[in-house]
């Protein structure tokens, strides 16, 4: 922005910021027949205001003094500097690297990973499923604590109860009748 343009806003500003003021000096002056001091002290100082104003809406803009040159900031690293690396489950490492300058970001994703038959003392994730007792189990927050019991009740969330037995069913073992067709 020019100096010039600067300056114009300020005036701008201020004679907008002073209407108000100026208003109520001509409505003060009008009242000025008033025999009281403390009025006619008033009105004085406000003519001297308004004659102040007056002389700086007139002056020419005086620019400021320049400001100090700043230092040409350093390019930022792009996809050419990126290398991204899976861990093998829920997260993945961003790496941007240009010289000796390396900037890392692990990101861990939400998902569903299959932990096979609970172990106890492992510690399993939020998002890990397990089986136990022929049921399989969601977990929710870390923990070490097994499915099923008290404790793990606010870690797991059962996801698959367990099934019948089968007692009803017929003999499967049984050979399969032959038909044969004519």
């Amino acid at each position: 922005m020019q100096s010039e343009q600067l300056a114009a806003l300020v005036v701008s500003a201020l004679k907008t910021a002073l209407a108000p003021l100026a208003g109520r000096v001509t409505r003060l002056e009008a009242h000025a027949i008033d025999p009281r001091p403390g009025v006619l002290e008033l009105t004085k100082e406000l003519t001297v205001l308004r004659e102040r104003i007056a002389v700086l809406e007139t002056r020419a803009p005086v620019p400021g003094p320049t400001g100090l040159s700043g230092k040409d900031g350093a390019d930022g690293l792009g996809f050419e500097d990126l290398d991204v690396e899976h861990d093998g489950e829920r997260g993945v490492l961003f790496r941007f690297t240009r010289g000796d300058k390396v900037k890392e970001f692990a990101v861990a994703f939400p998902c569903l990973l299959w932990r096979g038959t609970f172990v106890p003392g492992t510690a399993y994730q939020p998002g890990d499923i397990v089986t136990h007792g022929g049921s399989a189990w969601h977990c929710q927050k870390s923990t070490t604590t097994r499915p099923e019991t008290f404790e793990g009740a606010a870690f797991w969330k059962l996801m698959v109860k367990r099934g019948d037995k089968g007692r009803d069913l017929r003999d499967v073992t049984a050979p399969a009748p032959i038909v044969r067709r004519a």
